[in-house]
């Protein structure tokens, strides 16, 4: 007697998932190759076309149907504010000679400098969590 191939196996399915070789394609409701992936992350080549046909015959959005493919996510753009240029040194210089806080600095970058800053974006320069933007 031989053993069938299954098709359903959601132990199999995640494995593959998890190990960046597959997507979980939610018409489908199966791990298939990142090849077939289509612009909507949600599904495959063949469903979104599949739900795409469907749509264009009733006529109407669901949420069901496949989005269309946004920029920002096809090329990895975040969201949130840009980063600023500050005067890095002069603040690390502010804080460790005059020991003063963060709100004390964001308070003097306004009014000597002219920069609005907030005093947690400030907290975290100086705690080493703002990452330097990177040059374009």
């Amino acid at each position: 007697m031989t053993t069938a191939t299954k098709i359903f196996d959601a132990k199999r399915d995640a494995e593959l998932v998890v190990a960046g070789t597959h997507f979980w394609c939610q018409g489908c409701f199966l791990a298939k190759p990142l090849s077939e992936h289509s612009p909507d992350p949600r599904y495959c080549r063949g469903c979104h076309d599949f739900l795409l046909e469907e749509a264009e015959l009733q006529n109407t959005r669901k949420s069901w149907m496949p989005k269309p493919a946004k920029a920002d996510k096809i090329t990895g753009a975040k969201r949130g504010p840009k980063h600023k240029a500050l005067p890095e040194d002069l603040i690390t210089r502010w804080a460790q000679e005059e020991s003063m806080g963060s709100k004390a600095i964001a308070a003097r970058l306004k009014t000597e400098l002219g920069i609005t800053i907030s005093y947690k974006t400030i907290q975290r320069l100086l705690s080493g969590e703002r990452q330097l933007p990177l040059p374009m």
